[in-house]
């Protein structure tokens, strides 16, 4: 039986998440940038949609992810 894919796993916000779940779990240093710029841009373009929303929950998680993508970019993928 095989691994379920990202967008199968039952994720909150799926509108980014699965870009950004593959970014975080991307083992292939040579895919990583990649990676983080689909799930930059996707964080980015699902805030801009929420603009004037009030959905808290989601507005915090994109701000966590988008930090935790830029941290990424800012040390090149390593923790």
């Amino acid at each position: 039986m095989s691994d379920p894919s990202i967008s199968e796993i039952g994720l909150r916000y799926p509108e980014w998440q699965v870009e950004y779940t593959e970014a975080l779990l991307e083992a292939d240093p040579n895919k990583l940038p990649e990676r983080l710029r689909a799930a930059e841009a996707a964080i980015s373009k699902r805030l801009e949609f929420l603009v004037g929303e009030s959905n808290h929950q989601e507005g915090q998680a994109l701000k966590n992810a988008l930090h935790t993508v830029e941290v990424l970019k800012d040390d090149g993928g390593a923790l």
